[in-house]
């Protein structure tokens, strides 16, 4: 199990290396529209979760990143709320978009609109949104710029 984790580990560190990860279409209108802020708030633990955004090119999309560490992780809103404190964000004026029910579920606890978010498209995907709306989604999108008016 160590030599796996390991090995696991090396290959997370060159993932994206070869192909690295373009912005999605539409990423940079909603980047611009929500400006500084923005928190990317997570179950992953720091020690996994920075190499990765490295790897991806996107260390600097979020001014304020929070991990799992020390906090219990979704469905709990635990880093969400942490989020919310750092932006000095009200809960009620801020959306969480997320790509599963856990971190519907999650929104929903923490009194932020929940928004599923399906990078790989909804087409192909449909059990996987219905199943974020029937957790209380307010909606579920797949694409960036549809993201705006909700930022309004």
């Amino acid at each position: 199990m160590e030599e796996f984790n390991a090995s696991r580990t090396d290959k997370r560190k060159t993932l994206f290396a070869d192909k690295p990860v373009a912005i999605a279409e539409g990423l940079n209108a909603l980047l611009d529209h929500l400006g500084e802020r923005r928190a990317l708030a997570t179950n992953k633990k720091e020690a996994k979760l920075i190499p990765d955004m490295k790897a991806m090119g996107i260390t600097g999309l979020f001014n304020v990143v929070i991990t799992s560490d020390g906090l219990n992780k979704k469905p709990a809103p635990d880093v969400i709320l942490k989020a919310l404190e750092a932006l000095s964000a009200a809960s009620e004026r801020s959306v969480y978009f997320g790509d599963n029910v856990t971190d519907i579920e999650a929104a929903i606890s923490a009194n932020v609109c929940a928004i599923g978010f399906i990078i790989e498209g909804i087409k192909g995907h449909e059990d996987r949104a219905r199943a974020m709306q029937a957790a209380g989604a307010h909606a579920v999108i797949d694409n960036y710029q549809v993201m705006i008016p909700f930022f309004n």
